[in-house]
């Protein structure tokens, strides 16, 4: 980590432990510009191959365009001795997670330009750069101010093992893992300033050199990139010592309460999924599969309620036990938890809702019926003429339904005011593995 909050609040500059690659700055240009850049590259690092190459994530051959009318890029011909050429690789943002690249963020990066484009301090913005003379404690143009990893760190650093394999420059003195490497700053030379760059010399401390801008043969990269503070990273390092970013928290979801007592009337069932990074959640709820619920946008932390009602119940909720299943999702990953209730439902009793109202005493009723009741259950079929009283005398009248005959009641008083007659089936479950139904009935006075 190089420092919280140099090149803003809330933001945290990372620099590559190691260099990464021996490559020019920037390639010879062609013909009819500067003869010197013509033949050495150019030091203006906003229209460098370098910079271009840092900044893109393109697939091999294809993250260089011209910035400029005398650009080349860095090819075979056109870097120092034929050595290290890179036009044909991918940009070096192509290998990067998506998470990654989106989280970068634009640095303000003071820069002195050449004498040749009015050697005036401007600012350049990047999301991913290289360091200056001042970033990693040195003296020259007041491009910045020290990085705080340079203030107590080593300035030097070795090449990685991979970076020496992919040279096409072996030396046991400039490209070897076991030495320093020579690393590009931003800064141009202060002489020669057209096409001599500065870099960080293969020396202990904060030591510094020129070379050529085209020079990709001990010359290499370590960038810097700007990253959110509040990113995360793993607790522990991987075998490697390694510390992974970690990008996406998943969401958690607390303990669903215990329905174990039978329901068969509706009831509320709450839940809270939480995320620590601040995301929204979509929560989505089945019973025993069926889709019963659904909700986005919600912020985390936030209990929500669940309304189980009697038709999600009929429909879906079987006797013996039933799982209601809450999934809470970030949008990246979800997570689930279940709880699950019994309903175990022996009897069903329906009856008219209110009693037909009569002025003189009903004699005689018949009752049809339109139900589905399973072999081993048992249906009892009930009527009442006194319906309006709070407490009717109801009678058995089974036999008279399933005969299709009428029922003569047996009853001669009431209370209320007027007759009533009503109806009700009550069916028992008993031996019946299957579901008893009433589709409807009615009566004849």
């Amino acid at each position: 980590m190089g420092e919280h909050g140099h090149y803003g609040e809330g933001q945290t500059v990372l620099i590559s432990e190691k260099v990464l690659q021996f490559m020019c700055f920037d390639a010879k240009e062609a013909s009819g510009g500067s003869s010197d850049r013509t033949k050495y590259g150019n030091s203006n690092y906003p229209v460098s191959n370098i910079d271009q190459w840092l900044n893109s994530d393109k697939g091999a051959g294809q993250w260089w365009s011209k910035t400029h009318s005398y650009d080349q890029a860095p090819t075979n011909d056109n870097v120092s001795s034929n050595y290290n050429e890179y036009d044909q690789k991918p940009g070096f943002l192509n290998g990067f997670s998506t998470e990654f690249k989106n989280e970068l963020i634009e640095a303000s990066l003071p820069y002195m330009q050449p004498t040749k484009e009015g050697g005036t301090k401007i600012t350049v913005k990047r999301k991913v750069f290289l360091p200056s003379v001042e970033e990693i404690g040195g003296t020259q143009e007041g491009e910045g101010t020290t990085i705080a990893y340079f203030k107590t760190g080593e300035p030097a650093a070795y090449p990685t093992a991979q970076a020496v394999s992919n040279s096409e420059y072996s030396s046991d003195s400039t490209v070897n893992v076991n030495k320093f490497a020579y690393y590009w700053l931003r800064t141009k030379h202060t002489s020669s300033d057209d096409y001599y760059v500065r870099l960080k010399n293969n020396s202990s401390g904060a030591g510094l050199s020129g070379f050529n801008a085209y020079n990709g043969y001990t010359s290499g990269v370590r960038p810097l990139v700007n990253l959110s503070s509040s990113i995360r990273v793993s607790d522990s390092a991987d075998t490697s010592g390694v510390y992974s970013i970690v990008w996406n928290s998943e969401p958690t979801l607390d303990d669903l309460p215990e329905l174990g007592e039978q329901k068969t009337t509706p009831f509320n069932i709450s839940y809270c999924g939480r995320d620590a990074d601040g995301d929204k959640l979509s929560v989505t709820a089945t019973l025993n599969g069926n889709s019963i619920y659904s909700k986005s946008n919600l912020s985390p932390g936030i209990s929500q309620t669940i309304q189980i009602t009697k038709t999600m119940i009929d429909n879906y909720g079987l006797n013996g036990k039933n799982t209601i299943e809450i999934t809470v999702s970030d949008g990246k990953e979800s997570v689930s938890k279940s709880t699950t209730f019994t309903r175990s439902q022996t009897q069903l009793t329906v009856h008219g809702a209110e009693p037909l109202s009569y002025d003189e005493m009903p004699k005689n009723v018949g009752v049809k019926l339109v139900a589905d009741i399973p072999e081993g259950a048992k249906m009892t079929v009930f009527c009442c003429n006194n319906g309006n009283d709070d407490n009717p005398t109801w009678e058995d009248c089974t036999d008279e339904v399933k005969n299709n005959t009428l029922h003569t009641f047996t009853n001669t008083t009431k209370i209320a005011e007027k007759w009533g007659v009503n109806i009700k089936i009550v069916v028992q479950k008993e031996n019946a593995s299957k579901s008893a139904t009433i589709g409807g009935f009615g009566g004849v006075v």
